[in-house]
């Protein structure tokens, strides 16, 4: 259940209309299932840094570390955005 809550993220994500091929099928869907663990991944990290900033009280310390978190956590979830949509891209142009 899990497996395909991920993989319809990821495909839904970097959805560029690949070329059928047996091999770009496999490593497409690796690597989509690995973007979409980190993505996920980030998501939950982003949440649980948002609780911590929710729940530190005003205190100026956690209050950076939880904002840093967060910083690190999106820019974490960029990346593997655009590692996604970079792998996707050239494996369609190398499968074609």
């Amino acid at each position: 259940m899990m497996y395909k809550i991920i993989y319809n993220f990821a495909t839904t994500l970097v959805n560029l209309d690949l070329p059928h091929n047996a091999k770009t099928d496999n490593l497409t869907l690796i690597l989509n299932f690995v973007f979409g663990i980190l993505g996920a991944i980030s998501f939950l990290i982003i949440t649980i840094a948002g609780v911590q900033f929710v729940a530190s009280s005003g205190d100026p310390q956690k209050v950076a570390k939880a904002r840093a978190t967060i910083l690190y956590a999106l820019v974490g979830l960029t990346v593997a955005i655009f590692a996604a949509v970079i792998v996707n891209f050239v494996i369609g142009k190398t499968a074609s």
